[in-house]
């Protein structure tokens, strides 16, 4: 399995972690060209940081 980077702008909302470490998290994303404008999706803390950090994280 391949990792991609999907970049991450635009977010609006973090939900608290839950008990497996994972938020909600509402933004723009883009991987190769494929864009969700406000999607919702739940990615662990470790991915928030790497977002916050550099703007993209590994799916």
């Amino acid at each position: 399995m391949n990792l991609v980077e999907e970049y991450v702008t635009n977010i609006t909302y973090i939900s608290e972690p839950n008990e497996d470490g994972c938020c909600k998290v509402t933004a723009d994303y883009n991987c190769y060209g494929n864009k969700q404008m406000q999607a919702t999706k739940v990615l662990h803390i470790r991915d928030i940081e790497m977002i916050k950090e550099k703007g993209y994280y590994l799916a």
